[in-house]
Order: structure tokens, then C-alpha cells, then sequence
């Protein structure tokens, strides 16, 4: 399997030599644009074939569809030019709203492209249009078939045969943490330093699966037939993620661990016997092949349980402070919900090889929003793009410059959901543009007097597409710069087949865009204005407010059977909740922080994190309400533990308070009563009443996993609540134009 470097060396050769066969094509066809037809072999090539092809697919839809659309508004409209303007407006707002959805985006967005490009050329000789309309379908066409052709035969990478090895990649970094949680229980060995780094390395890949995910969709039909099972895989890999990391916060206490050494070789037995499983089954995954069960830990997960049984009917387990047994019965626990995840992450990825048991997967967890629901942002984000785009337009007709054309098409494109983004966006626009002019300009002026043929010409222009590729198919804060370079490269250079090219082309380009950015700036401060500082509030007080909201429903969880319905409810509300952290973390990234505000901009990092981890440590208690608890025992805890559970609720709420106000708050000491008086009646229930000892060690361990859970989630709402209610909130609120 490639790696992500070897990949993207890999994707940019294919693109580069796509470009060079495309390009000489149209031009041998004398065919009026034919840098359409390599700015599309530049679009459309992606790593993954599958991928690639239902972008080609969108590319060639959306052109043909806005082509139609153009030419029709220019029949209908071609005298009134107040109903063309509303015609074009319209149909930018609906393909501005559609191209930050999550169905099929790119195709909205080359709509809203390709019409103001037909629009833009046309608007003044209508009668044009057709053969624009031909040509740049034509052109088009021809870029998507020998971008797929050239995929498809060299070196063709699937998404598919990926998917898996990036998951044995995850679940081998899981593993490595595993074993240093259990190294620091069992031996007392240190932390590494960069734990926490690794931990949000590794979490931070989980939305990428899921984007990996979709694309082998697309390039494997048995992944497609088996999508339910697929989708339980990437599930199970991050739910055994939380458990690792659960494990690793429960090793970490500052509990004794004195009653592991009763065991003798029974617990190292079972552990080994664990991480034997774990190695099985990326060994399988690595090697593409069905997971075979996980037996051995199995066998030595009974011994174990047998052993502890007789220690407790022998009342070993009192000589002991609560503290330690308490930690042991968790730790175990906690080795157990990572044990069923593996199990059930094996038996998913079985059923997508094998076609059986299929019968066993859960049931899809997932928020469907109403379709038929209108999202008043993106409404109002395609109302912006069409604002800006008729400007432009206007400011063209007035202004009869032909760079004009270039600011309408600039607006489509720049105007991204929120102002940074939009600032981003085009910033890399004017930069890709004056890197593909200045590399245009030396190629007009030394390298193409030198070849009378594009046979020779090719091998320079293919070493120039091969930089631009790499440059695009790199991290995403640069990328869009590399595709910009190309298009300014391929209008300076290959503008037809029958004339020769100035830097006029470069020239016009680069002040079309500026005057674009310009208009998109100024309708994006002064209409609707998204600032990612708001943005960031909004959706972390959502995430608090959803969480406090989980635990006022927690005690109506743990006093009842665990059925599948309430299992489906619990994930009903975890899923509302766990992709909240990832949005927060985009528009954190967005915000831009002054250099005197870098105190400031550490310390909401340290609140994302903690975030995160609050998400976490809500997954782990979810799994610990899954597992058979007893409930004659839980009902002696209730009343602490429904404390506990309003306490946690409302610092929750006065975290998204401070948030949706954005000012701080004065924390109280409600959480470290609530969490005293827990743990003063556990002790009593355990040493003096008893009341756990007709418990199975399995019981017992499902038990005092969730009251460790409880111990975990305390402690990091307490730690972000004072660390939010110290927040400097100016920061939060900025100007649009400031």
C-alpha cells in the first residue's frame, strides 16, 4: 500500500501526463479552448479511481445542464434584461445553497461555474452561446475521458483496497496505547510526553476514514453492496479508539494496585492472550484477508474470571482499599467494551468478504435531517454568491473590460461560507495565478521558441504540470494555489491552436480576480457577515448544550434494561454530539489571532481538547450503560448518582451559557460535592452493606466501570468549566472588517 507521499507523487504523474495527451488532442483538433480541456483533466483527477469517475460524472452533468440553462435564459431573455438578471440570479442562489450541502456539492458548484463563465462571454454577442455551449461540453468530455483512461490503466489506486489498511493502521496505533496504559497499571511505567499528541493524531483520522469511506463506495461494488457492514467497521474502529483511550485515563489515577498481584499469571495470561487477538486481527486486515474470531482471549478471559470469582467468595478483595479494587474491576471492564468492539469490528469486515451473518449488525444510527427542510444559512450564502456574481456582471457591461469576465467568475468561486475562507480562498487565487503567469511568461519567452512540434514541447510542459499537481494534491491550506497556477499557465500559453499568446492573457486575468476578490469581500462583510469567532461560539456552546442535554436523560438510562431501543436512543444522542468537536476545531482554525493574542489562542485550544476528551469520556459512559448492569445495586446508588447527573447537566449549561452570551461565569463547587458523597456511599455499599458481593466479577466489573466513568467525566467538566469560566471572551467578538 502507498503512502500518502508515495500517493501523491503517484497522482501527480498520471495528472501531469493526463494534461500533456489531453491538451495535444484539442489543440490537433483545433478546437477553439483547449485549456478546458486540461483545466478539466486537472479538475477531475483525484487519487482514487472511484472517486474520480463521479467527479467526472458531476463535471460533465453540471456543464451540460448549465449550458442548457444559459442558452435558454439567453432565448427567453435576450430583450429583457431585468428578467435575464433575476433568471441568472436565481439560478446562482440555488446553485450557491446547493454547493455547501452534502449531495453531490461539486455538481451545484460547477453549475454555478460554467454559467457564469457562458453568461460572462456571451452577455454581449449572444449569439455566440451555442458554440461556447458546444465546444466547452466538447472540450469537457474530452478531458473527463482521457482523465479516466489514464487512471484507470496506470497504476489505478481503489479507495477500497486503502480503506482497510488505513483501518489495521488505526487499530496498530490503538494497540501501541493500549499497551502502555497497561504497562502503567500493571508496572507503574511512565506516560510518554507525547501521549496527548498521539491521541489527537489518532483521532483526528477517524474523519478521514469516513471521507475514504465514500470513496470506495464508489470503486468496489461489494463495499457498496455491504455499505451497512462497511460503516460498522469504521464505527467499531473508533468506539475500540475511545476504549483505549478510556483504559489509558483509568490507568492513569492515582489509585493502588496491590490487588493484581493475587492473581498470579491469570490476568498476564488473559492480557497476553488479549493483544495476541488485537495483533490477529490487523494481521488479517493488513493482509486483506477475512478476520478470523478471536478465540484466545476468549479462553483466558474465563480462567480470569474464575480466579476472581474464588478471591471474592474468599473475601480477598476487603483486605484491600476500595480505591484499588475499584480500579482493578474498571480496568478490566474497560478491557472487555475494547474486547466486543474488536469482536464486532471483526464480525462487520467478515460479513463484507464473507455475505453472512449480516443478520447481527445494529440497526443504522443516524440523523436524518428533513430534505424538505429550508436551511436559511445556505439560502442566505447562495443569496450572497448571486449578489456578488451580478455586480461583477454589471461592472463588466459598465466597464466593458475584458477582465470582467474573470471578476464574475471569481465571485462564484471565492465566496466561501465564512469571510476567513473566503480571504483564504482568495488569497490562493491571486497567488496560483502569479505563479502560473510567471512560470507562462518564461515559457513563452525561453522555452517554447525552442520546439517547432508539441511533441517536444510536451516534455517541458509536462515537467510544469507535474510541479502544479504536486503543489495541488498537497495539504489543503496551500492546494487550491497549485490548480490556480495551471489554469493562469494553460490562458497564456495554450490559449488556441492558431495564435500565438502574449502576456495579456496573465495580465487580464490577474486584475479580473483582484477586482472579483474585492467584490466578494466587501458583499460578504456587508451581507450576512459568517465570522468563524462567532461561528466557533455557536458551535461550542451546541456542543455543551447537547451534552448537558445527554446527562438529564443519563439516570433514566442505567435504572432500566438495556434494550435495543434504548441502545438506539443513547446513540440517537451521541451521534447529535460527537461531530460537534470537529466543526469546532474547523472554524478555530479559521480565526485569526493577533500576536499579543497568542495566550488567548492557546487557551481555547486547550478548550477544543477538552471538548474532545468530554466527547470521549460520553462515548465511554455509553458503553458502560450498554453492558448488563445490575440493577438491585444501581438503585442503592440512584440518588447520588441522579445528583451527579444534574450537577454534571448544569455545568454543562453554564458552559454554553458563558458561549451563547460570550462572557464568563463564577464556577461553583457543586460537582465536588456531588462526586464526594458518590464515593462516600460506595464505600458503604461495598465494605459495609456488601451489596456487590453476589455480583459475577463480570457484573461487578460492568459496575464499577461505569462509576469510574462517572469519576473521569467529572473531572474533566470541572477542569474545562474553570478553564472557560478564565476565558478572555473579546477575543471571540471581532468587526467584519477588522
Amino acid at each position: 500500500m502507498l503512502t500518502a507521499n508515495q500517493l501523491r507523487l503517484l497522482t501527480s504523474f498520471k495528472t501531469a501526463l493526463a494534461v500533456v495527451i489531453a491538451l495535444g488532442i484539442a489543440m490537433k483538433l483545433n478546437w477553439q479552448r483547449p485549456y478546458w480541456t486540461g483545466i478539466t483533466v486537472f479538475i477531475t483527477f483525484l487519487p482514487y479511481v472511484g472517486a474520480a469517475f463521479e467527479k467526472s460524472v458531476l463535471r460533465v452533468l453540471g456543464t451540460v445542464i448549465a449550458g442548457l440553462t444559459a442558452y435558454a435564459f439567453t432565448d427567453w431573455f435576450e430583450q429583457d434584461q431585468v428578467m435575464m438578471s433575476i433568471a441568472l440570479f436565481l439560478f446562482l442562489v440555488f446553485a450557491g445553497y446547493g454547493a455547501i450541502g452534502k449531495t453531490y456539492p461539486y455538481f451545484f458548484l460547477i453549475g454555478g461555474i460554467t454559467i457564469c463563465i457562458i453568461m460572462g462571454q456571451t452577455v454581449v454577442n449572444p449569439g455566440e452561446i451555442w458554440d461556447l455551449v458546444l465546444y466547452r461540453t466538447l472540450e469537457i468530455a474530452l478531458g473527463v475521458v482521457v482523465a479516466l483512461i489514464v487512471n484507470n490503466l496506470l497504476f489505478p489506486q481503489r479507495a477500497s483496497d486503502a480503506l482497510r489498511y488505513k483501518v489495521a493502521d488505526a487499530l496498530k496505533e490503538c494497540r501501541s496505547l493500549l499497551e502502555i496504559a497497561i504497562a502503567h497499571y500493571q508496572n507503574g511505567a511512565p506516560i510518554p510526553d507525547d501521549l496527548e499528541d498521539r491521541e489527537r493524531a489518532l483521532a483526528a483520522r477517524f474523519p478521514a476514514l469516513m471521507t475514504l469511506l465514500q470513496s470506495a463506495l464508489r470503486d468496489s461494488s461489494r463495499l457498496l453492496h455491504h455499505q451497512h457492514a462497511a460503516e460498522e467497521t469504521i464505527r467499531e474502529t473508533r468506539q475500540s479508539f475511545v476504549a483505549v483511550v478510556t483504559s489509558l485515563r483509568a490507568s492513569g489515577s492515582d489509585a493502588p494496585r496491590e490487588f493484581q498481584k493475587e492473581l498470579g499469571s491469570e490476568l498476564q495470561d488473559f492480557i497476553d492472550a488479549f493483544l495476541s487477538d488485537f495483533s490477529q486481527l490487523i494481521d488479517d486486515l493488513s493482509a486483506n484477508q477475512p478476520p478470523r474470531k478471536l478465540q484466545a482471549s476468549h479462553e483466558a478471559r474465563e480462567i480470569l474470571e474464575r480466579k476472581v470469582q474464588a478471591l471474592r467468595h474468599e473475601l480477598i478483595t476487603f483486605k484491600y482499599p476500595v480505591e484499588d479494587t475499584t480500579n482493578f474491576f474498571s480496568f478490566i471492564g474497560d478491557l472487555d467494551s475494547l474486547r466486543q468492539s474488536l469482536i464486532r469490528l471483526a464480525q462487520s469486515d467478515r460479513i463484507i468478504f464473507c455475505d453472512a451473518e449480516a443478520e447481527k449488525l445494529p440497526d443504522r444510527i443516524r440523523l436524518k435531517p428533513d430534505l424538505w427542510r429550508l436551511d436559511i444559512k445556505r439560502l442566505q450564502h447562495g443569496i450572497k454568491v448571486g449578489i456578488a456574481c451580478l455586480i461583477a456582471l454589471y461592472a463588466y457591461l459598465w466597464l466593458q473590460w475584458p477582465s470582467g469576465v474573470t471578476a464574475f467568475l471569481t465571485c462564484a468561486i471565492v465566496m466561501q461560507v465564512s469571510i476567513t475562507a473566503s480571504n483564504q480562498k482568495s488569497m490562493l487565487r491571486l497567488g496560483g495565478c502569479l505563479l502560473g503567469g510567471l512560470f507562462g511568461a518564461f515559457t513563452l519567452a525561453f522555452v517554447e521558441p525552442n520546439f517547432s512540434t508539441y511533441y517536444g514541447y510536451a516534455i517541458p510542459l509536462f515537467g510544469i504540470f507535474f510541479l502544479f499537481s504536486w503543489i495541488n494534491n498537497g495539504p489543503l491550506k496551500y492546494s487550491y494555489a497549485g490548480f490556480q497556477a495551471q489554469i493562469a499557465f494553460l490562458l497564456m500559453t495554450s490559449i488556441s491552436a492558431q495564435q500565438s499568446v502574449d502576456l495579456e492573457a496573465g495580465f487580464d486575468r490577474f486584475f479580473g480576480i483582484l477586482l472579483g476578490v474585492f467584490i466578494a469581500a466587501l458583499v460578504q462583510r456587508l451581507i450576512w457577515p459568517v465570522l468563524p469567532e462567532r461561528e466557533f461560539r455557536r458551535e461550542l456552546g451546541s456542543f455543551f448544550q447537547r451534552a448537558s442535554y445527554f446527562m438529564r436523560k443519563q439516570d433514566r438510562r442505567i435504572v432500566r434494561e438495556q434494550t435495543e431501543p434504548a441502545n438506539r436512543a443513547q446513540e440517537i444522542d451521541l451521534a447529535s454530539i460527537e461531530y460537534l468537536p470537529a466543526k469546532t476545531l474547523d472554524w478555530l482554525g479559521q480565526i485569526g489571532f493577533r500576536d499579543s493574542e497568542i495566550k488567548d489562542k492557546n487557551a481555547l485550544t486547550q478548550t477544543y481538547l477538552h471538548v474532545q476528551a468530554i466527547s470521549f469520556a460520553l462515548r465511554g459512559m455509553a458503553q458502560a450503560n450498554a453492558r448488563q448492569l445490575h440493577l438491585d445495586v444501581l438503585a442503592k446508588l440512584r440518588s447520588e448518582l441522579t445528583t451527579l447527573d444534574h450537577a454534571l447537566a448544569d455545568a454543562l449549561e453554564r458552559c454554553h451559557t458563558a458561549f451563547k452570551d460570550n462572557k464568563g461565569f463564577t464556577p461553583n463547587n457543586s460537582l465536588h460535592d456531588a462526586v464526594l458523597a458518590l464515593e462516600k456511599r460506595l464505600a458503604h455499599l461495598t465494605r459495609v452493606e456488601r451489596a456487590t458481593r453476589e455480583l459475577t466479577a463480570e457484573e461487578l466489573g460492568g459496575f464499577l466501570s461505569l462509576v469510574r466513568r462517572y469519576h473521569e467525566l467529572t473531572s474533566l467538566v470541572s477542569t474545562t468549566e474553570k478553564e472557560i469560566a478564565a476565558l478572555n471572551f473579546s477575543v471571540l467578538q471581532r468587526s467584519e472588517f477588522f
